[in-house]
């Protein structure tokens, strides 16, 4: 097995307790700015509560983000566009599709059950 693939796999079984993390009450790592060389992820509805979980989990992990509301188009709904750095895409989808599966985000109606993988 290649050692990647190892260090790739112990990251996507990795744990996180969210209700600890949603009590987070460090610094917030969101930016003002949108991040030029970063990765949109797309499929988070645009409720008030997501938003405030989302910048809790990912400042609870040290990364940084920017996040704004995107208009639906064709009937789809609002969503959040979240914009993560290159590096720490797989951390950001980890923690977020971990509080996603227990409930803590709301996803977009069509995205239940997508990931990045």
């Amino acid at each position: 097995m290649n050692e990647n693939n190892s260090i790739q796999n112990q990251s996507r079984s990795r744990t996180y307790d969210i209700p600890s993390l949603l009590e987070f009450s460090g610094p917030s790592t969101r930016l003002a700015d949108p991040i030029t060389d970063g990765l949109a992820l797309i499929g988070f509805r645009s409720t008030d509560q997501n938003e405030m979980n989302i910048s809790l989990l990912l400042s609870s992990q040290a990364i940084p983000f920017y996040m704004r509301q995107e208009k639906g188009w064709g009937g789809v709904e609002k969503q959040l566009l979240l914009v993560v750095p290159n590096d720490r895409q797989q951390d950001a989808m980890d923690v977020l599709n971990a509080a996603a599966e227990e409930g803590a985000l709301e996803l977009a109606e069509g995205m239940e059950g997508l990931t990045s993988y």
